[in-house]
């Protein structure tokens, strides 16, 4: 489990080694909504209130949070060797 604000590289490394996500508001960030989208549907998730971070008032979150099912949705990973054989297909 990881304790963050959802950011590009934590989302996707969060998505792709099954770790559940508590997750606060990033405040004025334009991708937050997908983001959080894609916690909702790849990974176990859920927001914490910014009063219930500060305060340290964590425990319920973190009881539903591991209380959660997996997603039954699943991103294949091997990005990177799709790429590569890409660009390897340039070079030919």
């Amino acid at each position: 489990m990881v304790v963050t604000k959802p950011g590009y590289g934590i989302v996707s490394e969060a998505i792709l080694n099954d770790t559940a996500v508590l997750y606060t508001d990033r405040g004025n960030f334009r991708e937050q909504p997908l983001l959080e989208e894609a916690l909702r549907l790849y990974t176990r998730s859920l927001k914490l209130d910014h009063q219930s971070l500060l305060d340290g008032s964590w425990a319920p979150y973190l009881e539903s949070l591991m209380a959660q099912p997996r997603p039954e949705k699943e991103i294949s990973a091997g990005g990177e060797v799709v790429a590569a054989e890409r660009l390897a297909g340039f070079c030919l």
